[in-house]
């Protein structure tokens, strides 16, 4: 073989060094995916983590009908492991399913008021750290128990976590909650000008009902929740940092009361 053609022959075994494949690929049938994260601390035993993880159903969320379609299966189904640190609790999921986990498509971090109170640091650590989960994705606050929310059974939602997601782009439009996602929550707690705050939730129930509402603002103090704000007061904070936001605004009268819709919001600190 002439030289001439060598130099081809060598440039095109290298370009097939440079080329992986798909070495790490995974079927959907080999992977349980995770819509939501939930945090909380074990009853019995104070100093225990307990990590709830919401996973997708296939067999029954495949179908528009969800449960119809689906046999009568639930659209998801609930892992909710222990351990003395939340990866060791994280990791103990793997103990009770045989599907590796697939944590790209989580759509929302739920904590649960008491974990919020005793200190986000471990619970935002681990999540910042962990290169798997979206970090624009939505954090909240319960004020119960995070693993019962994910676990209820929703009026007109099939899943807790898409809920949580249109809750968290619905907020736009009434101006009392406002949205944030881990990676401002951890940018703020790092801040030394600014505190995060995060959405309060409330698991409530009509006529046997259950149902996800949301409603006011919690506050953080050095990785602490310190307090909340109500709607109102969401409201206020909303317009001091600028961000714009849709919202109804009610002026009382003489005689009656006016409703005014904001469309743009502007602000000035001094």
């Amino acid at each position: 073989m002439s030289k001439r053609n060598r130099l081809p022959l060598i440039c095109a075994l290298c370009l097939l060094l440079t080329t992986s494949g798909c070495w790490s690929r995974r079927e959907l049938d080999e992977v349980a995916i995770v819509s939501a994260l939930g945090f909380d601390y074990s009853e019995d035993q104070p100093d225990q983590f307990v990590i709830t993880q919401q996973l997708i159903n296939p067999r029954a969320a495949k179908s528009a009908g969800g449960r119809d379609g689906g046999g009568g299966q639930q659209p998801f189904v609930t892992l909710t492991t222990a351990g003395p640190t939340i990866f060791d609790a994280g990791r103990r999921t793997l103990l009770k399913t045989t599907r590796a986990l697939l944590l790209s498509h989580v759509q929302a971090f739920i904590v649960s008021r008491e974990a919020a109170e005793r200190g986000m640091l471990p619970i935002v650590d681990f999540l910042v750290r962990d290169q798997r989960p979206r970090e624009f994705q939505p954090i909240f606050v319960t004020e119960g128990k995070a693993g019962e929310l994910l676990k209820a059974e929703l009026l007109l939602a099939d899943i807790p976590a898409t809920a949580l997601a249109e809750i968290s782009q619905a907020q736009t439009n009434t101006g009392f909650l406002k949205d944030v996602s881990l990676h401002e929550f951890h940018e703020r707690m790092r801040s030394k000008t600014s505190a995060p705050t995060a959405p309060l939730l409330h698991l409530d129930e009509e006529e046997g009902k259950k149902f996800i509402r949301a409603g006011g603002q919690a506050v953080f103090s050095k990785g602490r929740m310190v307090g909340q704000l109500d709607e109102l007061a969401t409201r206020g904070m909303i317009w001091i940092e600028g961000i714009t936001h849709r919202g109804v605004v009610v002026v009382p009268l003489e005689q009656g009361s006016v409703s005014l819709q904001t469309i743009r919001v502007a602000s000035s600190l001094k």
